[in-house]
Protein backbone atom coordinates (compact mmCIF):
# COMPACT_ATOMS: atom_id res chain seq x y z
CA UNK A 1 0.00 0.00 0.00
CA UNK A 2 1.60 3.24 -1.15
CA UNK A 3 0.62 6.54 0.39
CA UNK A 4 0.63 9.77 -1.52
CA UNK A 5 -1.62 12.49 -2.96
CA UNK A 6 -3.69 9.90 -4.82
CA UNK A 7 -4.08 7.55 -1.87
CA UNK A 8 -7.62 6.38 -1.23
CA UNK A 9 -8.18 4.71 2.11
CA UNK A 10 -9.86 1.31 1.72
CA UNK A 11 -13.45 1.30 2.90
CA UNK A 12 -14.27 -1.23 5.57
CA UNK A 13 -17.36 -2.75 7.10
CA UNK A 14 -16.46 -2.15 10.74
CA UNK A 15 -19.02 -4.67 12.00
CA UNK A 16 -17.69 -7.38 9.72
CA UNK A 17 -14.12 -6.58 10.73
CA UNK A 18 -15.01 -6.83 14.41
CA UNK A 19 -16.80 -10.14 13.86
CA UNK A 20 -13.61 -11.61 12.38
CA UNK A 21 -11.36 -10.61 15.26
CA UNK A 22 -10.03 -13.63 17.15
CA UNK A 23 -8.81 -11.92 20.30
CA UNK A 24 -8.48 -8.84 22.43
CA UNK A 25 -5.07 -7.26 21.88
CA UNK A 26 -1.63 -8.00 20.50
CA UNK A 27 1.87 -6.63 20.47
CA UNK A 28 5.03 -7.60 18.59
CA UNK A 29 7.99 -6.35 20.59
CA UNK A 30 11.53 -7.65 20.81
CA UNK A 31 13.36 -4.62 22.17
CA UNK A 32 13.34 -4.74 26.00
CA UNK A 33 13.83 -0.97 26.18
CA UNK A 34 10.81 1.22 26.77
CA UNK A 35 9.83 1.40 30.42
CA UNK A 36 6.53 3.14 29.61
CA UNK A 37 5.58 0.41 27.16
CA UNK A 38 6.45 -2.38 29.59
CA UNK A 39 4.39 -0.74 32.32
CA UNK A 40 1.32 -0.36 30.14
CA UNK A 41 1.64 -3.90 28.78
CA UNK A 42 1.44 -5.18 32.35
CA UNK A 43 -1.67 -3.09 33.02
CA UNK A 44 -3.37 -4.15 29.80
CA UNK A 45 -2.45 -7.79 30.27
CA UNK A 46 -3.89 -7.60 33.78
CA UNK A 47 -7.28 -6.69 32.32
CA UNK A 48 -7.28 -9.27 29.51
CA UNK A 49 -4.54 -11.44 28.05
CA UNK A 50 -2.42 -9.65 25.43
CA UNK A 51 -0.98 -11.89 22.72
CA UNK A 52 2.72 -11.10 22.51
CA UNK A 53 4.27 -12.20 19.23
CA UNK A 54 7.77 -10.77 19.51
CA UNK A 55 10.74 -12.10 21.45
CA UNK A 56 9.77 -10.03 24.51
CA UNK A 57 7.07 -11.58 26.73
CA UNK A 58 6.34 -14.09 23.98
CA UNK A 59 3.29 -16.20 24.77
CA UNK A 60 2.30 -17.54 21.35
CA UNK A 61 4.88 -20.27 20.92
CA UNK A 62 7.66 -18.17 19.44
CA UNK A 63 8.18 -15.02 17.36
CA UNK A 64 5.55 -14.68 14.64
CA UNK A 65 6.62 -14.92 11.01
CA UNK A 66 4.16 -12.32 9.70
CA UNK A 67 3.58 -9.38 12.03
CA UNK A 68 0.91 -7.78 9.84
CA UNK A 69 -1.18 -10.93 9.63
CA UNK A 70 -0.77 -11.55 13.34
CA UNK A 71 -1.96 -8.15 14.58
CA UNK A 72 -4.89 -8.21 12.13
CA UNK A 73 -6.48 -10.93 14.26
CA UNK A 74 -6.90 -8.68 17.29
CA UNK A 75 -9.13 -5.75 18.23
CA UNK A 76 -6.28 -3.63 19.61
CA UNK A 77 -2.60 -3.32 18.84
CA UNK A 78 -0.23 -2.05 21.51
CA UNK A 79 2.21 -0.05 19.38
CA UNK A 80 4.29 2.16 21.64
CA UNK A 81 7.47 3.69 20.25
CA UNK A 82 10.76 2.71 21.90
CA UNK A 83 11.29 6.37 22.78
CA UNK A 84 9.66 9.74 22.18
CA UNK A 85 11.23 12.62 20.26
CA UNK A 86 9.60 15.45 18.31
CA UNK A 87 8.68 14.26 14.82
CA UNK A 88 9.63 10.62 15.50
CA UNK A 89 6.92 8.31 14.20
CA UNK A 90 7.90 4.85 12.98
CA UNK A 91 5.99 2.25 11.02
CA UNK A 92 4.19 0.96 14.12
CA UNK A 93 1.11 3.18 13.89
CA UNK A 94 0.61 2.70 10.14
CA UNK A 95 0.97 -1.07 10.46
CA UNK A 96 -1.78 -1.11 13.07
CA UNK A 97 -4.06 1.03 10.91
CA UNK A 98 -3.49 -1.22 7.91
CA UNK A 99 -4.43 -4.20 10.07
CA UNK A 100 -7.91 -2.75 10.71
CA UNK A 101 -7.26 -2.70 14.43
CA UNK A 102 -7.43 0.10 16.97
CA UNK A 103 -3.87 1.21 17.75
CA UNK A 104 -2.92 2.03 21.33
CA UNK A 105 -0.10 4.43 20.58
CA UNK A 106 2.53 6.27 22.60
CA UNK A 107 4.90 8.63 20.81
CA UNK A 108 5.61 12.28 20.13
CA UNK A 109 2.89 14.82 20.81
CA UNK A 110 2.57 16.21 17.30
CA UNK A 111 1.34 12.84 15.99
CA UNK A 112 -2.12 14.39 16.34
CA UNK A 113 -1.30 16.78 13.49
CA UNK A 114 -0.35 13.85 11.24
CA UNK A 115 -2.96 11.23 12.09
CA UNK A 116 -6.62 11.38 13.08
CA UNK A 117 -6.75 10.78 16.84
CA UNK A 118 -10.38 9.69 16.57
CA UNK A 119 -9.02 6.59 14.77
CA UNK A 120 -6.56 5.51 17.47
CA UNK A 121 -5.84 5.92 21.17
CA UNK A 122 -3.13 8.54 21.63
CA UNK A 123 -1.49 8.12 25.03
CA UNK A 124 -0.71 11.85 25.05
CA UNK A 125 -4.41 12.55 25.57
CA UNK A 126 -4.51 10.65 28.87
CA UNK A 127 -3.09 11.89 32.15
CA UNK A 128 -2.09 8.42 33.32
CA UNK A 129 -1.74 4.85 32.03
CA UNK A 130 -4.73 3.92 34.18
CA UNK A 131 -6.87 6.52 32.39
CA UNK A 132 -5.79 5.10 29.03
CA UNK A 133 -6.61 1.59 30.22
CA UNK A 134 -10.08 2.76 31.27
CA UNK A 135 -10.71 4.00 27.72
CA UNK A 136 -9.52 0.71 26.22
CA UNK A 137 -11.93 -1.14 28.51
CA UNK A 138 -14.79 1.14 27.46
CA UNK A 139 -14.15 0.43 23.79
CA UNK A 140 -13.68 -3.28 24.41
CA UNK A 141 -17.06 -3.47 26.10
CA UNK A 142 -18.96 -1.20 23.70
CA UNK A 143 -19.08 -2.57 20.15
CA UNK A 144 -20.78 0.55 18.79
CA UNK A 145 -18.06 2.86 20.09
CA UNK A 146 -15.35 0.49 18.88
CA UNK A 147 -16.81 0.30 15.38
CA UNK A 148 -17.21 4.08 15.23
CA UNK A 149 -13.49 4.45 15.92
CA UNK A 150 -12.59 1.73 13.42
CA UNK A 151 -14.55 3.53 10.69
CA UNK A 152 -12.77 6.87 11.14
CA UNK A 153 -10.29 8.02 8.45
CA UNK A 154 -6.60 7.56 9.22
CA UNK A 155 -5.65 11.16 8.56
CA UNK A 156 -7.13 14.52 9.60
CA UNK A 157 -9.76 15.55 7.02
CA UNK A 158 -8.96 12.32 5.15
CA UNK A 159 -5.88 13.88 3.56
CA UNK A 160 -2.44 12.28 3.52
CA UNK A 161 0.03 14.58 5.32
CA UNK A 162 3.40 15.37 3.82
CA UNK A 163 5.15 13.19 6.39
CA UNK A 164 3.35 10.13 4.99
CA UNK A 165 3.67 11.00 1.30
CA UNK A 166 5.94 8.32 -0.17
CA UNK A 167 6.53 10.39 -3.31
CA UNK A 168 7.93 13.29 -1.26
CA UNK A 169 9.96 10.85 0.83
CA UNK A 170 11.45 9.34 -2.33
CA UNK A 171 12.43 12.79 -3.59
CA UNK A 172 14.07 13.60 -0.25
CA UNK A 173 16.06 10.35 -0.19
CA UNK A 174 17.21 10.87 -3.78
CA UNK A 175 18.44 14.39 -2.97
CA UNK A 176 20.15 13.13 0.17
CA UNK A 177 21.89 10.33 -1.72
CA UNK A 178 23.20 12.59 -4.47
CA UNK A 179 24.08 15.67 -2.38
CA UNK A 180 27.80 16.46 -2.35
CA UNK A 181 27.86 19.35 0.13
CA UNK A 182 29.53 19.49 3.54
CA UNK A 183 27.63 17.57 6.25
CA UNK A 184 25.91 19.79 8.80
CA UNK A 185 27.87 18.21 11.63
CA UNK A 186 31.17 19.20 10.06
CA UNK A 187 29.95 22.72 9.39
CA UNK A 188 29.10 23.16 13.07
CA UNK A 189 32.35 21.78 14.48
CA UNK A 190 34.12 24.52 16.42
CA UNK A 191 31.31 27.00 15.88
CA UNK A 192 28.83 26.03 18.58
CA UNK A 193 30.61 26.65 21.86
CA UNK A 194 29.61 30.00 23.36
CA UNK A 195 27.12 30.78 20.61
CA UNK A 196 23.42 31.55 20.86
CA UNK A 197 22.73 28.00 19.63
CA UNK A 198 24.61 26.51 22.56
CA UNK A 199 22.79 28.77 25.01
CA UNK A 200 19.47 27.80 23.42
CA UNK A 201 20.24 24.10 23.74
CA UNK A 202 21.02 24.57 27.41
CA UNK A 203 17.54 26.03 28.01
CA UNK A 204 15.60 23.04 26.64
CA UNK A 205 13.78 21.49 29.62
CA UNK A 206 15.14 18.02 30.20
CA UNK A 207 11.65 16.77 31.02
CA UNK A 208 10.63 17.37 27.42
CA UNK A 209 12.82 14.48 26.38
CA UNK A 210 11.79 12.08 29.11
CA UNK A 211 8.93 9.64 28.92
CA UNK A 212 5.49 10.70 30.10
CA UNK A 213 3.90 8.97 33.09
CA UNK A 214 7.12 9.10 35.12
Amino acid sequence: MELGPGFVQPEIDARAVLANKEGFAAQVVSNPAGRVRRRFYELLNGYRAVASGGRLNNNVGGPVADKQEFITRYKFNLCFENSRYPGYTTEKLVEALRADTVPIYWGHRSVATEFNTRRFLDANEFHSPEALLDRVIELDQDDDAYCDMLAEPWFPDGRVPECADTALLGDFLERAATWDGTPVGQRLVGRVSGTRLERKLRTIPRGRWRSSWN
